[in-house]
């Protein structure tokens, strides 16, 4: 198997440099040592095809697709073949097959475009060659036939009878234009007839020019007049190729004059077409000796060293001869030794790429990259799997890896082409396929991803990630995703769009199909325009954004807007995105199109809101959300934002009423998208604080001995279950576990210290303050909240980065990406920069990923953990409401929900506190502060006992609490300043 290797390295090497005859000959060689071997004949097909043998090509093409039927190139081979004999209703069929085994394949897709398009002119523009007394006509003219006799000439004429368009590539050839003349009818030596005849003077006789005087040659010196005639008489030996005589000679001359570099060459040449390589090295380097000594001209010691490189080639010593090509380029530069440099400095790469091949060491780097992969070290697993790859790059699973690895850093297009070498290397690796299918889905390419998972199907159809992906992106490409703005620029950017937006028959060809879409069956009956139209639909598929513009908008040429969502549109509320709210609907419409009564049911509910209606369900995703352009939500939500509450913000401001069967919290397989079958939670309204005013601490009723001691057996830590989504539907018990590794907490409960304050009685009904005059006043304080209802401070370890995060929004994310694109609900960490930041910390950072997102809704705060590694929050409220002692550190594992601070509960203490003291109330302050950390948590479980210890961190201040209890610590006296998210 090396000797067919090596047989067919030299083919493609041949094959590249142009040596078509030569390289036929190294795949026949290999073909008959492995008759089986499919890319000998594909590339030995390609070779005849280069050189006009056409019919040759189509029986190793032939061959090559008997042998892999399920090889795509195979197919690309037999096409060319057969287009060029002219065959094309036989080379559109082969290419359509072939794109069956591999729809993606470009090299297909353009054949089949350029022979449809052949096919078309060739009924338009007849082929003046492709006429049955073609031989006749050219042989009866005397200007034709005495070409009929050059095999090459009769060998053109076949080549331009089967393919014409390879007219503009001959036209040159002077034979070639006489032919046609005369196959045309147009006569050159014919003069056009003239109804007078014209005087036309004679040409004037130029004047003989003057030779110049040839200058006499110098006489030559006895030895060098000698030197020169032995020369020539080893030159005319050369050219014979008497070497032996020529040494002679050559020899000779040397002794006449061994000044003469000349000389020493030649007498090398000779030995260079002798393969006696040594002796040719060893007299150019004489050459070279003696015309540095006699002031020779540079390109005669150029020449030497070219000749010299040319021996250690030959000797297959390439670095060597990369030496001296390089000394002969240093003394004279020609594009000669320019290619022969290039031609060697690859041959080197490529012994090297083989020597330095090992697949045991190949074994070793993908162990470690396994391991560094394992631990999260992404961009030094990358360097590990490079070095495997170099190592054994035959090996499939190696880039695999390594697009793993990529994709983890969000290297989506190098990624791409390794899960792309992958599946080349081996087409039944099914991991390669799926890696590909979520790269381009990654990438917002769900038509493509399709494609690949499709692939993993067809090697295993039950493999349940290639069912999930190929789903998910069946429904994504059904309702459009990514960057509207991207995408439309991509698909705008593509040269076969523009070409045909701007053709003017087109325009209005679209236009007519936009007023009277019954056109469209007319227009596709034109292949040339039907492929224009698939291509436009095309990049639909991709995007159906877009901005009306001279230039010619897809959207705007295809918007076609059903009966049934222009109905649906009529009830829509606010100043919802109008085409926004039209695709969400017509989204809708295509779901309960499948439905019986489904869109009767949902125009019901609309136009008769104060009677009962029924249920209108849609299948449910995996992630329960809906894709609707680049926006992503809940599909409950989605259609009471559009037909109810346009400013509604969360799913936790919706409640489903009680005789929907299919409310969005049951999790069934449908989901009731009836906005009529769900009602919005009022806004809590927290009573008044009454604050007694007094300046002493009533002793007996201190709370910081009991939040001080802390109890034994606590847990520090408390790690929620993937399965666990809402904190609302978690009860205090299922959330203590036994704190490990996997996640599980101990049973282990306590007595949260807040929990003493309902059993102390207030003060004013304390029988021992019956008759105190401490009490000098009660005010009323109302728990207003304020417009900023929290600020987020970023830390790593215990220095604050950046500036304070303001949140003007009730919805706000804190991820770790560069680009905020003028968002002012995300605090974008990626774009704060730290002198003193570590490795550790730039490591974490590169985790944050998606980060966080902070809501605050009807009183209440979530944190939900968007990104792929789990968050860390430290919450007094959360774990005053779940029992747990104050500085627990929960743990939210991704896709996970947790609430964390409850403006009711905080109220609730905050009334019991000011009976208590001055005190008392002050340590709520630590209430309203909490805290998260990214990637790595802090606590019992960890070395890492303090939140300043994790490498990367925030600081979330609650605005509202925190004016309340400043109100309060002001109504009662103490301190004089005020208490603000700041101090």
């Amino acid at each position: 198997m090396d000797q067919v290797a090596a047989l067919k390295d030299k083919g493609n090497a041949a094959l590249a440099a142009n040596n078509l005859e030569e390289a036929v000959n190294h795949y026949t060689e290999a073909i008959k040592l492995d008759g089986q071997n499919h890319v000998l004949y594909s590339n030995r097909s390609a070779a005849y095809a280069k050189a006009n043998k056409y019919d040759l090509a189509l029986e190793d093409a032939n061959k090559t697709v008997e042998i892999k039927p399920d090889w795509s190139k195979g197919y690309s081979r037999k096409g060319t073949a057969l287009a060029y004999l002219g065959r094309l209703d036989e080379a559109i069929a082969t290419y359509e097959k072939g794109l069956q085994v591999d729809p993606n394949n470009a090299q297909l897709q353009e054949g089949l475009r350029e022979v449809r398009a052949q096919k078309m002119n060739s009924k338009v523009f007849p082929n003046p060659f492709n006429r049955p007394d073609l031989m006749d006509k050219l042989r009866s003219d005397s200007r034709t036939k005495h070409l009929l006799d050059d095999p090459s000439y009769v060998a053109t004429l076949r080549m331009l009878q089967a393919n014409p368009s390879l007219l503009g590539q001959k036209m040159q050839d002077p034979n070639i234009l006489t032919t046609l003349s005369v196959l045309i009818g147009i006569d050159p030596s014919e003069e056009p007839m003239e109804t007078e005849p014209v005087y036309t003077p004679p040409p004037k006789k130029p004047e003989p020019k003057p030779e110049p005087k040839k200058e006499p040659e110098p006489e030559l010196p006895e030895n060098k007049r000698l030197a020169k005639a032995e020369k020539e008489k080893g030159n005319d030996f050369y050219k014979k190729k008497a070497f032996e005589q020529a040494i002679q000679h050559y020899s000779k001359a040397i002794e006449h004059d061994p000044t003469d570099i000349t000389f020493y060459n030649n007498l090398a040449a000779v030995y260079f077409e002798q393969k006696e390589f040594d002796k040719c090295i060893k007299e150019c380097e004489k050459a070279i000796e003696i015309g540095r000594e006699n002031r020779a001209d540079f390109k005669l010691i150029a020449k030497s060293f070219l000749r010299i490189g040319n021996a250690y080639k030959r000797l297959k010593d390439y670095v060597n001869a990369k030496i001296y090509y390089e000394k002969s380029m240093s003394e004279h530069r020609t594009p000669e030794i320019k290619t022969l440099l290039s031609e060697i400095e690859k041959k080197i790469k490529e012994e090297e790429r083989k020597a330095y091949i090992n697949p045991e060491l190949a074994e070793k780097e993908k162990e470690t990259g396994n391991e560094l992969f394992k631990k999260g070290d992404y961009a030094t697993a990358v360097k590990h799997y490079t070095e495997a790859i170099k190592r054994n790059p035959e090996d499939a699973k190696l880039y695999s890896n390594r697009a793993a690895c990529y994709t983890k850093l969000a290297a989506f297009d190098l990624g791409l082409k390794d899960c792309e070498k992958c599946v080349e290397l081996e087409p039944k690796f099914i991991k390669g396929w799926i890696r590909k299918g979520h790269i381009l889905q990654g990438m917002q390419q769900p038509s493509k991803a399709i494609g690949a998972f499709q692939k993993a199907l067809e090697i295993d159809p039950n493999n349940a990630e290639a069912i999930n992906g190929y789903r998910t992106c069946s429904i994504e490409n059904a309702s459009g995703s990514g960057d509207p703005e991207k995408i439309r620029q991509r698909a705008m950017g593509d040269p076969e769009v523009q070409s045909i937006l701007r053709d003017p028959a087109m325009r209005m060809i679209l236009e007519q199909m936009q007023n009277d879409p019954r056109a469209l069956q007319d227009h596709l009956k034109n292949p040339e325009i039907a492929a224009k139209i698939q291509k436009l639909l095309d990049a639909i598929m991709e995007t159906d954004e877009g901005e009306s513009s001279n230039s010619g908008s897809i959207s705007t040429l295809f918007s076609f807007t059903s009966p049934a969502v222009k109905k649906l549109l009529g009830w829509k509320q606010g100043d919802e995105d109008e085409r926004w709210a039209e695709k969400a609907i017509d989204s809708l419409v295509k779901k309960l199109k499948k439905q019986k009564g489904g869109i009767e049911d949902l125009k019901r509910a609309l136009s008769c809101p104060d009677t009962l209606s029924n249920c209108v369900t849609i299948p449910r995703s995996l992630d329960g959300r809906l894709q609707v352009s680049h926006k992503k939500g809940f599909p409950h939500v989605i259609y009471c934002r559009v037909w109810r509450w346009p400013d509604l913000q969360n799913h936790h401001e919706l409640k489903p009423i009680e005789h929907c069967k299919f409310p969005f919290s049951a999790k069934q397989k449908e989901v009731c998208i009836n906005p009529y079958h769900y009602k919005r939670v009022e806004s809590q309204v927290l009573p008044p604080v009454l604050v007694p005013r007094y300046n002493d601490f009533v002793p007996g009723h201190s709370l910081l001995p009991s939040q001080e001691r802390i109890e034994p057996n606590v847990p520090n830590s408390v790690g929620y279950s993937t399965n666990a989504f809402n904190a609302n539907n978690m009860c205090p018990s299922s959330l203590l576990s036994n704190t490990s590794s996997s996640g599980i907490v101990s049973t282990n409960t306590f007595q949260s210290p807040y929990a003493n304050l309902a059993e102390i009685p207030p003060l004013s009904h304390s029988p021992t303050n019956e008759n105190t005059n401490n009490i000098a006043s009660q005010l009323e304080l109302n728990t207003d909240v304020p417009p900023f209802w929290a600020s987020v401070a970023y830390y790593e370890l215990n220095c604050r980065v950046g500036e304070v995060f303001h949140c003007h929004s009730t919805s706000v994310t804190v991820d770790g990406f560069t680009n905020p694109s003028n968002n002012s609900n995300r605090f974008c960490l990626g774009q704060l920069s730290n002198v003193n930041r570590n490795s550790t910390i730039e490591n974490t950072r590169k985790h944050v990923g998606k980060g966080v997102h902070l809501y605050y809704v009807n009183g209440e705060v979530y944190a939900e953990c968007l990104s792929d590694a789990a968050i860390f929050v430290q919450s007094r409220n959360c774990n005053h409401h779940h029992g747990f002692h104050p500085s627990t550190v929960c743990k939210i594992p991704a896709g996970c929900s947790l609430r964390i601070f409850n403006n009711a509960e905080f109220a609730q203490l905050l009334s019991q506190c000011v009976n208590h003291g001055f005190e008392a109330v002050y340590e709520l302050t630590k209430m309203c502060t909490i805290r998260m950390s990214f990637v790595k948590g802090w606590g019992a479980e960890y070395h890492r006992q303090d939140v300043t210890s994790t490498p990367c961190w925030i600081e979330v201040h609650l605005h509202g609490p925190l004016q309340w209890l400043d109100k309060v610590l002001t109504q009662m006296g103490a301190p004089l300043n005020a208490i603000s998210s700041v101090s």
